[in-house]
C-alpha cells in the first residue's frame, strides 16, 4: 500500500475482506466498470484510486485509450491460434501451429509470437487444454 496503511486497515476502510483486497492487488489490471467494481462488493472509482495511490484522471485516461493496431493483431492471431489448436484436438504445439499459420494460411508471424500467445491463452479460462493441464502429447493414455 502506498499510503503506508496496512492491508488489513485498508480492507476495513473499504468494507471488504482482507483476502479480497489482496487478490485485487495481485491482479495486473483493476477492472472498474462504470465506477463500480464487478462482483458482489462494489467500490467507487475515487475510493479505489485514493487507496491505491493513483490519480483518478489517470484511470479515466487509461480507460478511454483506444486499442492499438498491434493489440488488435495479437487478439486476431490468438483467435486463429485457438482455431488451429482446436482443429488439431489439442495436439499441436507452437511449432506446428506456427507452421499451419505460415504455410497453411499464408500469415506472416514469428514462431516466438505464437509461443507467447499460446502461453497467454493457456492461462485464460477459454483455452481448450485449460490452465496447468499437461499438453495432449504428455498425457498418459490408459
Amino acid at each position: 500500500m502506498r499510503a503506508g496503511k496496512e492491508q488489513k486497515q485498508t480492507a476495513v476502510d473499504l468494507g471488504i475482506h482482507p483476502v479480497t483486497l489482496s487478490k485485487w492487488l495481485r491482479q495486473d489490471d483493476i477492472d472498474i466498470d462504470n465506477g463500480r467494481r464487478p462482483g458482489r462488493v462494489s467500490a467507487p472509482v475515487d475510493r479505489c484510486c485514493r487507496i491505491l495511490g493513483v490519480a483518478r484522471q489517470n484511470y479515466y485516461k487509461h480507460k478511454r485509450t483506444p486499442t492499438t493496431p498491434r493489440q488488435l493483431r495479437l487478439e486476431w492471431l490468438t483467435g486463429l491460434i485457438r482455431g488451429v489448436h482446436v482443429a488439431s484436438r489439442g495436439t499441436y504445439g507452437y511449432r506446428r501451429v506456427h507452421a499451419e499459420l505460415t504455410l497453411g494460411m499464408g500469415i506472416q508471424v514469428c514462431s516466438r509470437t505464437v509461443s507467447i500467445l499460446m502461453t497467454r491463452a493457456r492461462g485464460s479460462t477459454d483455452c481448450p487444454t485449460g490452465a496447468g493441464e499437461a499438453p495432449a502429447w504428455r498425457r498418459h493414455r490408459r
